[in-house]
């Protein structure tokens, strides 16, 4: 399953040529006239280098434009991933004032420890926005306490995709949303519908029910008939009580008739 899909965030890759490295070389931080910067490492600053002389150069050993052009998000993404570099994956955005499941349109998000957790992995939610995929990511990391998705259950059939958020049965709605939150914030989608399909939780390969086959041969027949006459009149939580009104009447022998043959 997939955590994330159908919104890629914009701008948030940019295009650079390949840098092929053909030789293993030593690199110092003479090799680059950025290193040391006036920038910080750890965010983007918006010129080339940055002030962590051992960073700068790690970084801009594995990719020259944070150097050359500009230390800008990718740069920085790098540096917080690099052990050269006292980054510490914190940011100074946690906590924020915002809601940390939610898309807040602030940077950072209103609990240090899930803030911190989300912005380890994807700085941009502390450098720029708590955006949709920061609250996904929130709502798939257990250092967040987002709780269960308020889209479950929902109105919609849990194994067909349709516009709302969410599904009709509460266990497999939580259970894909789980891994999946956009199903729950957006739209149950088809790509939602085929993870239930695939979901002991969602029950998509249960055959629909037919109480009407009362011997469970698969199909309404006349053997059906017998067994609903042979308790005509009062009975309780009979299986020919089709209506479960406590009588096997007329009402009961007309759904029967109506699912006459196979079924599903």
């Amino acid at each position: 399953m997939r955590s994330y899909h159908h919104h890629a965030r914009p701008g948030r890759t940019r295009r650079r040529p390949a840098t092929i490295l053909a030789v293993a070389v030593s690199v110092t931080s003479a090799s680059f006239a950025g290193c040391p910067g006036a920038g910080e490492c750890c965010r983007p600053n918006g010129t080339p280098g940055c002030d962590d002389d051992a960073c700068c150069a790690s970084v801009c050993t594995i990719d020259p434009f944070c150097c050359d052009v500009d230390w800008d998000q990718v740069c920085a993404d790098a540096a917080l991933a690099d052990p050269a570099c006292d980054c510490d994956g914190s940011t100074d955005d946690c906590p924020g004032t915002g809601d940390c499941c939610a898309p807040n349109g602030t940077p950072g998000c209103d609990d240090e420890t899930c803030c911190g957790a989300v912005c380890a992995i994807d700085p941009f939610c502390c450098d720029v926005d708590w955006d949709q995929v920061c609250a996904e990511a929130a709502l798939a990391s257990p250092d967040c306490d987002c709780g269960p998705p308020t889209s479950c259950p929902g109105s919609g059939g849990c194994c067909e995709a349709h516009e709302s958020p969410g599904c009709e049965e509460a266990a497999c709605c939580v259970s894909i949303c789980a891994d999946d939150p956009f199903c729950c914030d957006v739209t149950w989608d088809q790509l939602c519908a085929d993870e239930a399909a695939a979901d002991p939780m969602c029950l998509c390969d249960e055959p629909a029910p037919c109480p009407a086959d009362l011997d469970a041969d698969g199909t309404v027949s006349s053997s059906d008939l017998a067994a609903l006459l042979a308790v005509w009149g009062p009975c309780p939580g009979c299986p020919a009580d089709l209506n479960g009104d406590g009588t096997v009447d007329s009402t009961d022998l007309a759904m029967l008739l109506s699912a006459w043959g196979p079924c599903g």
